[in-house]
C-alpha cells in the first residue's frame, strides 16, 4: 500500500510533552474498467501515526490518544 502525507500537527499530553502527528492517507488505484481504462488514484482510509511511527486513535478532532492511553490535546 502506499500512502501520502495528508497533515502534520502538533499535541500535547498533560505533561507537557509534545509530539508531532502526520495524518496519512491511503492511495487507492481503482480497477481498469471499459469506460475507463486508465483511473486515477483517490484516497483511501486514513490513520494517524506519532513521528516515531506508534498509530494514534481520534477521540474527537482535537483529542487524540496512544496505544499506551495517553491523551494528547491538539496545539
Amino acid at each position: 500500500m502506499i500512502y501520502r502525507t495528508a497533515e502534520r500537527f502538533k499535541a500535547m499530553d498533560d505533561v507537557g510533552n509534545v509530539y508531532h502527528i502526520s495524518k496519512m492517507v491511503e492511495q487507492v488505484k481503482p480497477a481498469p474498467t471499459y469506460d475507463d481504462p486508465n483511473p486515477p488514484q483517490r484516497d483511501g482510509l486514513a490513520k494517524l501515526v506519532l513521528n516515531n511511527g506508534v498509530a494514534v486513535n481520534y477521540v474527537d478532532e482535537n483529542t487524540f490518544e496512544t496505544l499506551s492511553g495517553a491523551i494528547l490535546k491538539r496545539i
